[in-house]
């Protein structure tokens, strides 16, 4: 839950950036090793290179490896959503990354009781999401 939580918050990031600054940040994220980026795609345990990320120290590793790469503007840009989004949406990017913010409710929750996640939910979260910003 907290390796989605962080792959949430990118989508959401990338889809505030323009055309320059979704370049920019591809070139950015293409610059970090094969390995990590693709266990970032990947996002799945046992897939190849998902180690960088299922652990809060990978997360955390793989930011501070892309932050350095991206241009200034966008690294501004990231910033500022990351405390945006904290705001609105409360500590989930933040539990993603560091203990301290603690596991999150989901973690107490009964199994059986956990609402259902997956590429279906996904999917229509987003065009949701998409549908209300047109």
């Amino acid at each position: 839950m907290l390796q989605r939580e962080f792959a949430l918050f990118g989508g959401e990031f990338l889809l505030t950036l323009g055309a320059k600054d979704l370049r920019a940040w591809f070139a950015a994220f293409f610059a970090v090793d094969e390995d990590v980026w693709g266990g970032f795609l990947g996002g799945w345990p046992g897939l190849p290179g998902n180690q960088h990320h299922e652990t809060r120290i990978g997360r955390l590793m793989f930011g501070l490896a892309l932050l350095p790469r991206l241009p200034p503007s966008v690294a501004l840009k990231l910033a500022a959503f990351v405390a945006d989004y904290s705001l609105n949406h409360g500590l989930g990017l933040l539990r993603s990354l560091a203990p301290v913010f603690g596991d999150g409710e989901y973690f107490e929750v009964d199994e059986h009781q956990r609402p259902p996640v997956g590429d279906l939910v996904l999917k229509a979260e987003i065009r949701e999401r998409v549908a209300a910003r047109h």
